[in-house]
């Protein structure tokens, strides 16, 4: 999976595409950037049934080591539904990993509704009150 980085703050999780470099320093590149940003994954958590237990277990601890950080810039979440509906106890459950790391999901139709759900959730960071 490659974390896409070149239209910040909107950062695509890509499926089909490979990174040179590891998930953690991906990751970490991306919070080293120090601002927020909302993900847009390419894919449906579907789509992971086929991926090998040991990747998920990865993926899984890294999001966890960085919790925090997640829940400090990533202002949200969003998943394009390309092959249709997501079933619900997917969501449910996307949901819920969202709300243990303080990042609110949508699931939208396709990109261009995901760039402007994506826009929508930044613009109040774009003009703090204090």
């Amino acid at each position: 999976m490659l974390i896409d980085l070149t239209e910040f703050p909107l950062v695509y999780l890509r499926a089909e595409q490979e990174s040179n470099r590891s998930p953690e320093a991906q990751i970490k590149a991306l919070f080293a950037r120090g601002e927020r940003f909302v993900m847009i994954a390419d894919h449906s958590p579907e789509d992971h049934h086929e991926e090998p237990h040991a990747q998920r277990k990865e993926r899984a601890l890294i999001l966890k080591r960085f919790r925090d950080q997640l829940s400090r810039w990533c202002a949200g979440a969003i998943v394009i539904e390309n092959r249709g509906p997501v079933a619900k106890p997917i969501k449910l459950a996307s949901q819920a990993f969202g709300h243990a790391f303080g990042v609110p999901f949508a699931f939208v139709k396709d990109d261009i509704t995901a760039r402007e759900t994506a826009r929508r959730i930044l613009v109040p960071q774009a003009f703090p009150l204090g």
